[in-house]
């Protein structure tokens, strides 16, 4: 193998695990913050529910 094909592989790997990592991190301080993931869920559908989608956001949304 290749000194260039091992770089490659070495660096897809160093970036696909730091951005696990993040989004790891991110879930978990948002978890802490919450309380727990049904009250994360429920926040979503009552955002949603107060501040539905426009018609124009909606379409732009489905294309």
């Amino acid at each position: 193998m290749s000194i260039r094909i091992k770089l490659l592989l070495s660096y897809t790997g160093v970036l696909l695990i730091s951005l696990l990592v993040f989004v790891m991190t991110a879930s978990l301080f948002t978890i802490a913050a919450t309380g727990d993931v049904h009250s994360l869920r429920d926040f979503y559908k009552v955002h949603y529910q107060l501040n539905p989608l426009t018609e124009q956001e909606e379409s732009i949304f489905w294309n």
